[in-house]
């Protein structure tokens, strides 16, 4: 049987798809496509205060203390993000790449962002740089730290940055072992809808694998390459 698999958790590619199909195409149910791949945000690849609300499409949207605190870091966020390049994607992407991804998600640590961590980072970052920055939350989490086949052991007090690392490499590895069947996920989009990367194609499928009641299953060991 065919399977896609995020982090150490799978599904049969037909049951994947049928998900991601019925994701993409029924926006009366409230999935979030296609209010947050469409809100329009600043017109520029950086961060605005206008991108501070896309997060509320994914249910993850902001306090007005943490949106305040999100617009005093956003010069230091978008400094960081200036250096991750806008035309490359995680599957081939480089340890400098991969590295620069990461240095963004350190804001996170120096200094914390009241009321922001990576779920409502995530979100804003994704729509910048929809190729190379993964979406991110509890389910995805799961995914990749949670069972025997997950690739990012739990570490206590390990920094945002260098958790992003760890898992960056793994979503990499994800994405450049699997690209066609990626690719023919992002493909199920609607003609008239807005388009999506092989990331948020991931994105969704982490997000029904790793929710609380679980599909699929779980792998007894991480695919080579971990």
């Amino acid at each position: 049987m065919s399977v896609v698999r995020v982090g150490g958790r799978s599904w049969s590619s037909d049951e994947a798809s049928a998900f991601v199909k019925r994701y993409l195409t029924t926006p009366r149910e409230n999935w979030a496509y296609p209010a947050y791949d469409a809100y329009p945000g600043a017109p520029t690849d950086l961060v605005g205060p206008q991108d501070l609300f896309a997060p509320e499409l994914l249910n993850a949207g902001l306090s007005l203390r943490a949106y305040y605190a999100f617009l005093d870091a956003l010069e230091e966020v978008n400094e960081r993000l200036a250096h991750v390049p806008t035309a490359v994607d995680l599957a081939t992407a480089k340890p400098d790449d991969i590295a620069a991804v990461a240095h963004v998600i350190g804001v996170l640590d120096h200094p914390r962002i009241a009321g922001v961590k990576l779920t409502k980072l995530s979100k804003v970052l994704h729509r910048k740089r929809p190729r190379i920055f993964p979406l991110y939350d509890e389910h995805i989490r799961r995914c990749y730290q949670d069972g025997p086949g997950a690739p990012v052991p739990p570490a206590k007090d390990r920094l945002w940055e260098s958790f992003a690392t760890l898992w960056l490499e793994a979503v990499r590895v994800d994405l450049s072992t699997q690209t066609e069947r990626w690719e023919e996920l992002a493909a199920l989009t609607p003609a008239a809808g807005p388009s999506i990367t092989p990331l948020r194609a991931l994105d969704i499928v982490g997000w029904r694998l790793g929710g609380p009641f679980g599909v699929g299953s779980v792998a007894i060991e991480p695919p080579a390459g971990y």
